[in-house]
């Protein structure tokens, strides 16, 4: 039996991490840890006002008694957003875990900040109503006819409460990792190998040693760019993929998303506890590539009892190379091949993908095995 670890598998948005995930779903002691059999991300670290920004401004030499205090609140908001709604593909914790998350949330907060009686210092511009005032203006108009202007205050302070949160780093990390690990703990399913899809993103991964366990890893998949351009700007984000009027998340000018891409990418290469894997090496160099995360995790070749159940290297090749599909294609990504030699995969051989087996949908992925299955029983 594998020893109990906690994984994040994660990359850059559409670079291929989802299959790492239905790779080691077809292992007996790998548990996804998400509270749905649908794809579920967990995002309570990054998102915004979440505990990756709440860092940035309490362990920055610029902040203040009341930028602190404001972080705080804006943690405290995320956090309760996240446990409180459903978003299908993340959030809902109160749903599916109970009142866990947010304990975890609390304890966090007491331990590195202390809740004063009075107000906030924050305030805004915004109109607090006032009797007195509006009877008086209404009395200079009838007297004196003099214009009514607001009826009320227009500085309103923030009715939240004030938190003094002028931790040290070490008082913050230690407050962190307890909390993560809480998190850690509510989503998994036992022992063995519990994945976490996208709970921190590859630029993130030098935070391991100062926020997780010993016992944490992480995956970081990575794509040839040629494919993730092309794909972005003409697949990912029409129908059937998305829906009319859905915006691309990449530029899709070929120079800005050049740039961007060179800006985005982090070098992973020889962090400890991160293994940084192609996705086009887990179809052109399977055997090799499972070898080496399993290695990583410490899994046993036998207890891999469900084999292409989930990861199929045949009908994922058809996702791959897709920049050869046309001239005006080949033409288009030029620039990327110059701009960013550095970051292409080097394919063992060229071949052109059959688009009609492109998947990105249930319905997409049952007609791939439909037509897989009528070009078997023809052949």
């Amino acid at each position: 039996m594998v020893k109990k670890q906690f994984v994040a598998v994660t990359g850059y948005c559409g670079t291929g991490s989802s299959a790492v995930i239905d790779l080691l779903k077809e292992y007996s002691d790998v548990n996804i840890a998400a509270p749905v059999p649908e794809c579920y991300e967990h995002v309570a670290l990054y998102f915004q006002g979440g505990l990756y920004d709440l860092a940035s401004i309490l362990l920055s030499p610029y902040r203040s008694v009341s930028s602190s205090s404001m972080a705080i609140s804006e943690f405290i908001d995320t956090a309760k957003r996240l446990n409180d709604n459903d978003f299908g593909w993340y959030g809902g914790y109160a749903e599916h875990y109970g009142a866990t998350y947010m304990d975890a949330v609390n304890k966090f907060v007491s331990t590195i900040s202390t809740e004063r009686s009075g107000r906030n210092l924050e305030h805004r511009i915004g109109i607090r109503k006032s009797v007195i005032k509006a009877i008086l203006q209404i009395g200079a108009k009838i007297l004196y006819n003099r214009p009514i202007t607001s009826l009320g205050r227009k500085y309103v302070y923030v009715s939240k409460p004030f938190f003094y949160c002028m931790p040290t780093e070490e008082e913050f990390f230690c407050a962190a990792k307890q909390y993560i690990l809480s998190y850690l703990q509510m989503c998994s399913k036992g022992e063995g190998v519990n994945v976490f899809d996208h709970l921190l993103w590859p630029q993130q991964s030098d935070t391991i040693s100062e926020f997780f366990p010993e016992n944490f890893k992480v995956i970081v998949v990575y794509r040839d760019p040629r494919d993730v351009y092309l794909l972005n700007k003409y697949y990912w984000y029409k129908p059937p993929v998305s829906a009319p009027g859905a915006i691309p998340y990449f530029p899709t000018d070929v120079m800005k998303f050049c740039d961007e891409w060179k800006r985005m990418i982090y070098d992973c290469t020889g962090k400890k506890n991160v293994l940084l894997i192609f996705f086009e090496d887990l179809v052109y160099q399977y055997d090799k590539t499972v070898k080496n995360i399993e290695d990583f995790l410490d899994l046993e070749i036998n207890n891999h009892t469900k084999k292409y159940t989930f990861f199929e290297p045949e009908r994922s090749i058809e996702n791959t190379q897709v920049f050869r599909l046309s001239n005006e294609w080949i033409e288009e990504i030029a620039p990327i091949n110059s701009l960013l030699s550095s970051y292409l995969y080097h394919f063992p051989y060229n071949r052109i993908p059959e688009k009609t087996l492109w998947f990105d949908s249930d319905l997409q992925l049952i007609n791939v095995r439909k037509k897989k299955k009528i070009n078997r029983d023809n052949s």
